[in-house]
C-alpha cells in the first residue's frame, strides 16, 4: 500500500509538477488526477481542488480591490475636523466626530451623504486616509530652544518637586510661533504656571532677546495675585542670561533650571504650553508687531483688559470661589488670593447666605449685589450695576466715555476685512443679525428694511458679521437683502472690536456684539423686543435703542 507524502516541501513540489497537467486536462482526466493527488498527498478532495484551481505556485496573487466608499468631500471634511480638533488619534477622533458635526455643517456646508460617510468611517480607515497629512506634521519646528552656556554654574539644577505648600514657585517656557520656518524674527509666547495653584499667565514677545523676555516676566510678576518666589526654566539661551540672573537676584526670586533635553523636569509648563498656547494659536507663523500686540491683548483677557476696562481676570472655576458656597473653612490658597484685595463686589450669590457670610469673613469691605431686576423694572440693568457700586463710586464719578480700541486690534481687523473682500476706502455699516435667544432676534424682513434705510442714507457698504451660532441668521438676512454681501465670519474678539471701531455705523439685535459696538463708540442702532428695550438698553450716548413691534412697526 502506497504511503502519503508527509513533507510539506515535497507536497509543494508535487503540486508544481502536477499543476499544469491538471489545468490542461479534460474533465474525466481531471477526476483521475484528483484521485491520484489525494492518495499521494493525503489532502481532502475539496482542498485539492482549491489548490489546483488557484494561481500557479510561486505566482503573485492578484490584489483584492474594491471601489472607494468614502468620497473626496468626506475625507476633506475629516481632515478639517481632525486639524480643528488638535490632531487627535483615530479612536478619539471617532468619538469626537458627532460633537464636531455642528461646527462642520456651518464651516464646510456638509451634505447629508457626506455626514453619513463621516459617521461610518472606522478608526483604522481614518489612520489610512490621514497618514499622508500626518507625515508633514512630524517635520514641524516644535521648539527653537538653543542651549545657553553662560552662568550655568550659577543657576542650579532642580529635578525634585517644588514646595507646593506655598504659591509663587513657577515654571516658565517660551513657545515659538514660527510656523514651519525658523528663520528671522517671530512672535514667542512666554508661558508661566504656578505649581501650587496651577495659575497660568502668558505674554507675547517679538523675538527672544534677553531684554524682551525679562520685561515680559516683570509684567507677568505684576499680574500674579501672589508674590513670585521662584522660576524654573529649561536651558534655553533666552533664560540663561546675565540680564535675567541679575533681575532674579534683585527681586529675590529663586532661579533654577531643568536638565538638558529632559522635558519631564518641566512637565507642568509643557502641559500648559499645549492647553493655553497651542490649542489657542496653533502652529501658524506670526512675525509682525501688530500680531504680537493682538496676541498679547488676547492673553491679557481678549477684550476687557485689552480695552483697559480691567487690570486682570480669571475664570470662576480657576479662582476656586465654589468653596465659599459650603460650610467650613475655605482652602488656604483661596484665602491667600482673596485676602490681598481690600474690596470686592459680587453680582452673584445674593440668595446664598453661606456665600455672603464666607465672602464677608475674607473681605470685610465686600458687596454682594441684589439680583438683576426683572423685565418691567423702572431702570436699566446698567443703572442697577452702577448703583451697586454707589458706596465706592457715585454715578457722577464713573467715566462713561467710549473705550479706546488698541491700534493692533484695528490693524488685525483691517487684515480680516480685506481678506473677506471689503473695500476699506469706502465707509461701511457692520450688521450683526444674530442674538443669544430666538425671541431677541429681529425678523429678517424687518432687519433688512432698517439695514437698507441706514445704508442708503449714508451711502455705506454693508458687511455682515457672522459669529459661531449665526450662520442661519446671516443666510436668512442675505436672502432677504437679495444681493451679495461681504461677511466677516467668526473673527476673534480683538478683531471684532477693531472692526466695530472702524465701522461708520452698526445695526444689530439685542446681543453682546451690540453692547460691544456701543462701548467702542460706534454710532449704533439696536433693535429690541418691546418688553426689554427699557431694561437692556446700552450705556452709551452713541447707541440708539429701537423697539420692533409685533406688526413690524419700529419706534
Amino acid at each position: 500500500m502506497e504511503t502519503a507524502i508527509v513533507s510539506a516541501r515535497a507536497k509543494q513540489e508535487y503540486v508544481q509538477v502536477i499543476y499544469q497537467r491538471y489545468r490542461g486536462a479534460q474533465r474525466p482526466e481531471k477526476q483521475r488526477i484528483l484521485d491520484e493527488f489525494c492518495q499521494v498527498t493525503g489532502h481532502h478532495r475539496k482542498h485539492a481542488i482549491r489548490l489546483l484551481n488557484s494561481p500557479a505556485p510561486g505566482a503573485a496573487r492578484p490584489p483584492r480591490r474594491r471601489d472607494a466608499f468614502y468620497s473626496v468631500a468626506a475625507i476633506d471634511a475629516l481632515r478639517a475636523i481632525w486639524e480643528a480638533a488638535g490632531y487627535p488619534w483615530s479612536l478619539r477622533l471617532k468619538a469626537l466626530l458627532p460633537l464636531w458635526l455642528p461646527w462642520a455643517r456651518r464651516r464646510l456646508r456638509l451634505r447629508p451623504a457626506v455626514e453619513h460617510q463621516l459617521l461610518a468611517i472606522s478608526p483604522r480607515q481614518m489612520d489610512r486616509r490621514l497618514a499622508p497629512h500626518r507625515r508633514p506634521l512630524l517635520q514641524r519646528l516644535y521648539g527653537r530652544t538653543k542651549p545657553g552656556s553662560l552662568l550655568k554654574h550659577h543657576i542650579p539644577l532642580k529635578t525634585d518637586r517644588w514646595d507646593v505648600a506655598t504659591p509663587g514657585f513657577t515654571e516658565i517656557d517660551l513657545v515659538a510661533h514660527c510656523g514651519s520656518l525658523g528663520d528671522g524674527e517671530f512672535v514667542h509666547s512666554l508661558n508661566l504656571t504656578d505649581i501650587h495653584t496651577t495659575w497660568v499667565e502668558t505674554a507675547a514677545v517679538l523675538g527672544k532677546s534677553q531684554a524682551a523676555v525679562q520685561a515680559a516676566l516683570e509684567e507677568l510678576r505684576q499680574t500674579l495675585p501672589f508674590r513670585l518666589r521662584g522660576i524654573d526654566s529649561d536651558n534655553g539661551s533666552e533664560f540663561i542670561t546675565q540680564h535675567l540672573w541679575d533681575y532674579c537676584q534683585a527681586q529675590e526670586i529663586q532661579f533654577t533650571r531643568g536638565r538638558p533635553y529632559k522635558k519631564d523636569d518641566n512637565a507642568h509648563i509643557e502641559q500648559k504650553n499645549w492647553t493655553h498656547v497651542r490649542k489657542l494659536l496653533g502652529y501658524v507663523r506670526y512675525d509682525t508687531s501688530a500680531a504680537q500686540a493682538a496676541i498679547h491683548a488676547l492673553y491679557r483677557g481678549e477684550l476687557l483688559e485689552g480695552l483697559g476696562v480691567v487690570r486682570a481676570r480669571t475664570s470662576f472655576d480657576t479662582f476656586g470661589l465654589e468653596a465659599l458656597f459650603v460650610e467650613g473653612p475655605p482652602p488656604v490658597s483661596l484665602r491667600s488670593r482673596l485676602g490681598q484685595f481690600p474690596r470686592a463686589v459680587s453680582w452673584f450669590g445674593a440668595r446664598d447666605p453661606c456665600y455672603r457670610r464666607q465672602l464677608a469673613a475674607l473681605i470685610p469691605a465686600s458687596i454682594v449685589a441684589a439680583p438683576v431686576p426683572k423685565a418691567g423694572a423702572l431702570r436699566t440693568v446698567w443703572e442697577y450695576l452702577v448703583d451697586t457700586l454707589a458706596p465706592w463710586c457715585p454715578l457722577g464719578t464713573i467715566d462713561a466715555s467710549s473705550l479706546l480700541v488698541p491700534e493692533g486690534w484695528r490693524a488685525a481687523a483691517r487684515a480680516a476685512l480685506t481678506a473677506a473682500g471689503a473695500d476699506l476706502a469706502r465707509p461701511f455699516l457692520l450688521a450683526h443679525p444674530g442674538a443669544g435667544s430666538p425671541w431677541k432676534q429681529s425678523p429678517a424682513s424687518r432687519f433688512a428694511r432698517v439695514l437698507e434705510r441706514l445704508a442708503s442714507g449714508g451711502n455705506l457698504a454693508v458687511i455682515l458679521h457672522e459669529g459661531p451660532a449665526d450662520h442661519t441668521a446671516a443666510e436668512t438676512l442675505a436672502s432677504a437683502l437679495g444681493e451679495p454681501t461681504i461677511r466677516l465670519v467668526e473673527p476673534s474678539l480683538p478683531e471684532l472690536a477693531g472692526a466695530l471701531s472702524l465701522a461708520a455705523s452698526y445695526l444689530g439685535s439685542d446681543s453682546g456684539v451690540s453692547h460691544l459696538a456701543a462701548s467702542v463708540g460706534t454710532p449704533s442702532v439696536i433693535l429690541y423686543p418691546p418688553q426689554t428695550v427699557g431694561q437692556w438698553a446700552p450705556w452709551s450716548p452713541t447707541a440708539r435703542p429701537m423697539s420692533v413691534g409685533a406688526e413690524g412697526e419700529i419706534s
